[in-house]
């Protein structure tokens, strides 16, 4: 996996779980300036319970954002 990531490449998690895949993303681009977004936490209860083993792990570079995120699409 390693070898499909340049430096400052962002990612996507679409699904975040556990947020295990997100960490583990984190872990591969430790020390560059990439950001790993992860969508999909269900609610406030499981935002912060990923949130804490993202902590618990040393990940920085993560955004985790809720599932029901209102995204507004402009097509042109």
């Amino acid at each position: 996996m390693k070898a499909l990531i340049n430096e400052g490449d962002d990612i996507l998690v679409v699904n975040v779980g556990s947020g295990l895949t997100a960490i583990h993303m984190a872990s591969l681009t430790n020390g560059s300036d990439s950001m790993i977004y992860a969508f999909g936490a269900q609610n406030e209860i499981r935002l912060k319970q990923i949130n804490q083993k993202i902590q618990n792990f040393g990940a920085k570079c993560i955004l985790l954002m809720l599932q029901s995120m209102n995204i507004k699409a402009i097509f042109f």
